[in-house]
């Protein structure tokens, strides 16, 4: 009997470890809430309110919640689980807490009506394919504490026209805007010369990548000017030179004649006989 009774009580550990949202609770709202999670969202609402005291939003707990349009998230939210948003396509705005770091993987991927996203400066990295088909997103500024955007952190964006990436970055992932078909200008700051390159085998034919500040001329604005100059230099000096051999040939063949006295002799006026 003692020996079925530990049985059974190893089970319902074993079954509360390896599967937290059966120990959660469904409250009234549709939240599954254990502790401090919010492991899953059943409920049907257009605005859904996240409670106060939540810090981790679970993998993929609000995801394919197709009547949200908008999610309100207290300042004491500091983790989005991977997925956690993806496939809510009536979604159309969201504010992402300070004290957010990263933006896990596929956190908002297949959000299409997704137009606004406010990224707080405690972000300091994207994860892969976070955004990726958000159709509807034209317009996103990463903010300073960002370091690293992952691949296909953009993909298939085809709305987004602009993008503004902080001095922060100092890599990126492949396939970052690959498909942001509408994209028309890449803002990156001087500091970001040495991956400019890399940034723009991403991008699509017709989109100009802009480097800020004014030590960023050395690389798109005074290289060009710096070549020209030289090319006047080294133009001027072969003119100058043409010009020096013409007059001294001139000269070889029109001598001055020169004067003695009050008589003027030339070696051609020199009567020889």
């Amino acid at each position: 009997m003692k020996r079925r009774i530990f049985v059974l009580l190893l089970l319902v550990l074993c079954t509360a470890l390896c599967f937290p949202t059966l120990a959660a609770e469904l409250d009234e709202n549709g939240f599954y809430i254990a502790g401090t999670e919010l492991s899953k969202y059943y409920g049907d609402d257009s605005v859904v309110v996240v409670p106060d005291g939540i810090v981790r939003i679970g993998d993929y707990a609000f995801q394919s919640c197709k009547d949200i349009t908008n999610i309100v998230l207290p300042s004491s939210v500091a983790y989005f689980g991977n997925g956690a948003f993806s496939d809510c396509t009536s979604l159309k705005s969201i504010v992402i807490p300070d004290g957010v770091a990263t933006i896990y993987d596929g956190v908002f991927s297949y959000c299409k009506s997704l137009t606004s996203v406010t990224i707080p400066q405690s972000v300091t990295a994207i994860g892969a394919r976070a955004f990726s088909n958000c159709d509807s997103l034209t317009e996103i500024t990463i903010p300073d504490g960002v370091t690293s955007i992952r691949r296909g952190a953009f993909i298939s964006c085809d709305s987004l026209t602009e993008v503004v990436i902080p001095d922060s970055v100092t890599s990126f992932g492949e396939n970052v805007f690959y498909g942001c078909r509408a994209l028309k200008t890449v803002s990156v700051s001087s500091h970001l010369l040495d991956v400019c390159p890399q940034i723009e085998r991403q991008l699509p034919e017709d989109c100009r990548l802009v480097v800020r500040g004014n030590t960023a001329a050395s690389a798109h604005a005074v290289a060009a000017p710096a070549a020209t100059i030289v090319l006047a230099v080294v133009g001027a000096i072969a003119v100058a030179a043409a010009v020096v051999i013409a007059v001294r040939k001139y000269r070889a063949e029109h001598p001055k004649p020169r004067r003695r006295g009050s008589v003027t002799v030339t070696k051609r006026a020199v009567d020889k006989r």
